[in-house]
């Protein structure tokens, strides 16, 4: 198996060790938990006043939320969670984000939510809203800003692994690598 950019491997269980996986694993991963320091830094810098910001979150997304609570303290921000079980919840989200008097809007990575990128982006811009999400397809779509691992940098990578092992090497002995090469896009459009 060579990993594309895949979340945190450790805490799933699938390698003990980024040095040395074992089994039949290798390849590059992207942890977007590590990212949440900086996102928010992106965030605070953008809107200088800002105090509350509404998390999105789908099914799943407790644990982004938590890798949000530390760095957001840091930064004097309040966090509000908002749920999204499914698609018809999203219109409710952005209706309870404003009743919360939330002045920015973070999306992480959820495939629901992937899935809705142009509708979440058409619903923040209508609640005006500024959303920073952890993929660029967000900010293709319409949203504001992301903040993300390079994925052409991390196929670029993938495909190095895939000749190694296709030389012999196995995944086992092969390093499980992390991103290093970032890209901030940020849809002019929506600013």
């Amino acid at each position: 198996i060579v990993l594309g950019g895949i979340g945190d491997v450790i805490n799933t269980g699938l390698v003990s060790n980024l040095a040395r996986p074992g089994a039949n694993i290798t390849g590059f991963i992207a942890l977007n938990v590590e990212l949440e320091q900086k996102r928010l830094e992106l965030l605070k810098e953008m809107l200088p006043g800002l105090s509350t910001v509404a998390v999105l979150l789908g099914p799943g997304g407790e644990r982004q939320l938590d890798a949000l609570a530390a760095p957001a303290r840091a930064l004097g921000l309040r966090l509000q969670s908002v749920e999204v079980r499914d698609t018809k919840a999203l219109e409710a989200a952005f209706r309870r984000a404003q009743r919360m008097k939330a002045q920015a809007v973070i999306v992480p990575f959820s495939p629901l939510l992937h899935t809705q990128r142009a509708r979440i982006a058409a619903l923040a811009l209508d609640a005006r809203l500024p959303t920073l999400c952890q993929e660029y397809d967000f900010v293709e779509a319409g949203a504001l800003v992301s903040y993300a691992p390079d994925r052409d940098a991390i196929l670029v990578r993938v495909a190095h692994f895939i000749d190694r092992l296709l030389k012999g090497a196995h995944p086992g002995d092969l390093p499980v690598e992390r991103a290093d090469t970032f890209k901030l896009a940020v849809n002019l459009r929506t600013a």
